[in-house]
């Protein structure tokens, strides 16, 4: 009984959140609270009771169910010739990028006034 109050207090808190915390409407958000545990409960209890009647039905009568088949289909196998091409043919190897050279300025000309040192 305590887990179920503390998980309805959470639940109704985070409920007032999401609405923006408004003022004085705690007890409909109590209420939803309440019906979303209880929802809950009912469909946790549900699939237990279905596990329980059919445990007690494979019991009863186990000739009654096809057996269940837990092998994987089969994938299709490579042709010969997918088997040899993909073993004789050798990696490729990956060609390295070649260094790029920086571009140098062109040479200036000197003019015929300039003398020379």
């Amino acid at each position: 009984m305590a887990d179920s109050n503390e998980w309805i207090r959470n639940r109704a808190y985070a409920l007032w959140e999401e609405e923006g915390r408004p003022h004085g409407r705690d007890a409909e958000h109590w209420a939803r609270a309440c019906e979303e545990f209880e929802a809950q409960s009912e469909a946790t209890e549900k699939p237990a009771a279905a596990v329980t009647a059919s445990r007690t039905r494979k019991a009863a009568s186990p000739a009654t169910e096809a057996p269940v088949s837990t092998a994987e289909p089969k994938k299709p196998k490579a042709s010969a010739k997918t088997k040899t091409a993909t073993a004789k043919a050798p990696a490729k190897p990956v060609a390295e990028p070649k260094p790029v050279e920086p571009i140098a300025a062109p040479a200036r000309k000197r003019s015929a006034k300039t003398p020379v040192a």
